[in-house]
């Protein structure tokens, strides 16, 4: 194999081991990103459900309220599910939060 061939087939792997070495450190990176993202959301959306109910000093605040809180979030929507697992209300991005009964039983969050 010539010196030529050798020195084309260095810089040629040398690329490709720098590509691939790259596509990993931007990959971790943005997986961190999107971690702190998410912790944040959720860090955001529990502390947005304790001030709704130590701010609630009569008792009048419904789950349904609590649920409709998360209303156009961008990570986090709530539902609001029965003991049956039924869903009864949910936060939307966009939508309006539809209730149809009237049992309170709990509240679920999920990432988006």
């Amino acid at each position: 194999m010539s010196l030529k061939f050798r020195v084309l087939g260095s810089i040629a792997a040398l690329l490709i081991l720098s590509l691939v070495a790259g596509a990993i450190v931007l990959s971790v990176h943005a997986h961190s990103l999107v971690d702190v993202e998410v912790r944040t959301a959720f860090s955001g959306a529990t502390q947005s459900v304790r001030d709704t109910l130590r701010s609630d000093v009569e008792h009048t605040v419904t789950l349904r309220e609590v649920v409709a809180n998360f209303q156009g979030q961008r990570h986090v929507r709530a539902a609001l599910v029965n003991e049956t697992g039924k869903v009864i209300g949910r936060s939307g991005r966009y939508s309006t939060m539809r209730c149809r009964a009237t049992r309170r039983s709990g509240i679920s969050a999920s990432s988006s």
